[in-house]
Formats: structure tokens, sequence, C-alpha cells
């Protein structure tokens, strides 16, 4: 209603779709050569306090792990398998030490529409090893699986690996990046 009347076009701003690895995973998985998703397992790790400093906005919101980075996971899970979540059973909690006042850590079993199922973890206070901010991806289907880790525009390149039942794992060829994914947001 505040678009309308302002004249203006309010925009999700789902970005993490548009990098190289997602879009050469959905169209992979569109493609249907790997059959159907049968599972997805998606491990996100980061500690945010070397990104975010002191006194940062997120430290105080509620469930920020969640509101602020695996909104861009549940969206990469729709647009890399095509399906809409039909049950979600999640938790979260605060990790000790950390400088949140509520929870940057979470899990989630998600089912989707098409039966897929989801594991999905995440920890914005993580401590030990690390992975991009996409995350890191393990795609089990009827026919292979798929491996994605590493991030665009980070040190730990994108690399997705797959790998038909009985057959060698091989590099998946990425598109080039986008020059501005936000216009394909507008798109």
């Amino acid at each position: 209603e505040l678009g309308r009347r302002a004249e203006l076009s309010i925009v999700v701003g789902q970005n993490y779709r548009f990098t190289p690895a997602a879009r050469a995973i959905k169209r992979l998985m569109m493609d249907g050569s790997l059959g159907a998703v049968v599972s997805v397992r998606i491990e996100s790790r980061q500690d945010t306090r070397t990104v975010f400093g002191t006194g940062n906005f997120r430290y105080h919101m509620r469930h920020p792990y969640l509101q602020d980075m695996a909104i861009h996971h549940f969206d990469l899970i729709r647009g890399v398998t095509g399906a809409d979540a039909r049950r979600v059973f999640a938790r979260s909690w605060r990790v000790p030490g950390s400088p949140y006042a509520h929870h940057p850590a979470m899990a989630a079993i998600i089912t989707l529409a098409n039966g897929a199922e989801v594991a999905y973890s995440g920890d914005w206070a993580a401590i030990g090893s690390m992975t991009s901010w996409s995350g890191r991806w393990d795609v089990i289907a009827e026919r292979g699986r798929v491996e994605w880790s590493g991030g665009a525009h980070e040190s730990d390149p994108e690399r997705v690996l797959v790998q038909e039942w009985g057959e060698p794992v091989r590099a998946l060829e990425l598109p080039p990046p986008l020059i501005d994914a936000r216009l394909e947001i507008l798109r």
C-alpha cells in the first residue's frame, strides 16, 4: 500500500540467488539430468564479530541470524530446488561469550513441497572453521549430487562439484558474475 501511494515499487532483495554458483545449480536442477531433489544439507558459519564490529544493531535483534542471513539461504533453497517449504521445525540458541543479546545460531529441518528434506544450520558467532556467506551445500538427487562451497566476491571462490551416480566427480562450469545482482532483482 505504501509503494502504491508513493508510486514506487517495493522489492525484497534476495541477491544470493544471482551468484554464478546459484544460477548454475538452478539450471542443472531444472534440466532434470540429476532427477528430483531428495535432500539438501546446508551449513553456514561466520564469526560476525570480526565483520560487524562493536555496537552493531544486529547484536540487539531478536533472531538476528534468521532475519538477516538465513532468509537468503531459505530463498536459495526455493531458487535452486524450485520448491517452496511446506513444513519447518527450527530452534535457535544463544552463544555464550558472543555480543548477541538473543539467538545468533539456529538449526532447521525443512520439508519442501516436492517431499525433499533440508537440514540447515547457521551460526553468526561461530568458533573454528568458517564457511562462505553462501554456506556449504550438499544437494542429493535421484541420479547424483551437487556440492557447493565458497562464495562470489570472497577469498574462497565459488566451487560446484557434480557427481552422477557411478560417474567421476566433475566441476560444474559457472556462468560469469553479473555486473550487478540488484539489477536482476529489479528485472
